[in-house]
């Protein structure tokens, strides 16, 4: 006799890593920011700058992760 009752599998996901690397990365991008703005950087070096700290934050923030696994 076969059961009515099917086992169904939910796959469970934990987002709080990723949430964490995507705040850590714009609070550190933003502060870059503001900080070479009131230095009175020029646009294109603010926006290099940026870039280079949401790279750095990116690779610093999956190495945490990957640490803390």
């Amino acid at each position: 006799m076969e059961s009515k009752h099917r086992r169904e599998y939910v796959m469970y996901a934990d987002h709080t890593p990723a949430i964490a690397l995507l705040i850590g990365v714009l609070v550190l991008t933003t502060l870059v920011v503001i900080v070479l703005r009131r230095r009175g950087k020029s646009w294109l070096v603010v926006v290099l700058g940026g870039a280079a700290a949401a790279v750095i934050g990116y690779i610093v923030g999956l190495e945490a992760i990957f640490l803390l696994w």
